[in-house]
């Protein structure tokens, strides 16, 4: 690792806890210090004690041999990472009660401090509530303005196609996985759009042991005691799998903050957060597709009442799904404002 990616790993780690704590958690990092003399000291102390002998190994020593470019790596780390939100305290460890009493009593002090503050901010922190459709947008076209809703494929054009289409991914899908590339592939778009059918027809091509498919709905009481993000970290796949999110985060600046499920302040942040996770991932050299499926308000309307017909599609519509729909404005505002956003602030 050069200079240039040390301090971006640093940088990461920093929004990283930036982040933990504007979501309400308490962190507390704490370096116990030891010279390089009391180091040798302790090393040789547990080398000669038969019963700690194994907790020494040679990676130890040779980590001790560098001791000097371990502290001037760790000095920088420290500089670079201590913050008012989350930062380093330094302990003077060659006293074992010292350094128990002083960890322990720093973690009461700013737990106890932590949870009053908690506590005042609660009784001022109101409900956030449902948008209406009062923005307005500047008159320049945005991305979704400019999707031709025209396009149409005859059946054997499209038979076709996907034949051709869906043998190309399953040899790609197994080259990721020899190669050990993960790919997490993100379906976002208006109820009855087809995302569950483009989803289905990857599927079909793709080896059961190589995706998941993650649903997305309301978070269960697991994860709403969690930081939003936590449950989409939960299914980042493994070396060379994929995962493939039928909806995803995009919900905190869309559905949660349509429905107020959101205050200002988090959906506002959630946009640097998401950039920032999708960026981490794809510079591990991993690949990161969104799909936002789109159809126009007509054509949703008319695969609504399809679905109400259709006995084996009656399944698919509820009465959630008409009261989205009497929200298109304000979705189509946010969904247009979210695509105008600059590539700092959104991927």
């Amino acid at each position: 690792m050069d200079t240039a990616q040390f301090n971006e790993a640093l940088a990461h780690i920093r929004r990283f806890e930036t982040m933990l704590v504007e979501d309400g958690a308490l962190i507390l990092k704490f370096w116990l210090h030891l010279s390089k003399k009391e180091q040798y000291k302790r090393l040789k102390k547990l080398e000669k004690n038969p019963h700690t002998r194994r907790s020494v190994s040679k990676r130890d020593w040779r980590h001790a041999k560098l001791y000097d470019q371990f502290v001037k790596t760790a000095e920088q780390a420290i500089r670079q990472t201590d913050s008012g939100e989350a930062p380093w305290l330094l302990v003077e460890a060659t006293d074992w009660r010292y350094r128990d009493l002083t960890v322990a009593r720093t973690v009461l002090e700013s737990l106890a401090k932590h949870l009053s503050l908690e506590s005042a901010q609660s009784e001022i922190t109101t409900q956030s509530k449902p948008l209406t459709p009062t923005g307005t947008l500047p008159s320049t076209l945005t991305i979704l303005d400019t999707v031709d809703l025209s396009q149409c494929l005859r059946a054997q054009e499209y038979s076709q196609a996907l034949e051709t289409y869906q043998g190309q991914l399953h040899r790609l899908a197994w080259a990721a996985y020899e190669q050990k590339c993960s790919t997490i592939i993100v379906f976002e778009g208006w109820d009855a759009g087809g995302k569950g059918g483009a989803i289905r027809r990857m599927t079909q091509a793709m080896d059961a042991r190589l995706y998941r498919v993650i649903s997305t709905a309301a978070p269960t009481d697991e994860e709403r005691v969690h930081h939003y993000l936590w449950r989409f970290w939960r299914h980042i796949p493994r070396a060379g799998r994929v995962t493939i999110y039928d909806r995803s985060w995009y919900g905190r600046v869309l559905v949660e903050r349509v429905e107020g499920f959101a205050k200002e302040k988090e959906w506002q942040r959630a946009y640097l957060e998401i950039n920032d996770f999708e960026e981490q991932f794809a510079k591990h050299g991993n690949v990161v597709i969104k799909f936002w499926i789109h159809v126009s308000q007509d054509e949703q309307l008319r695969r609504f009442q399809e679905r109400e017909k259709i006995p084996y599609k009656k399944h698919k519509i509820t009465d959630e799904d008409w009261r989205n729909r009497e929200k298109w404005d304000v979705a189509d505002l946010l969904v247009k404002k979210m695509a105008q956003l600059p590539e700092q602030t959104k991927n």
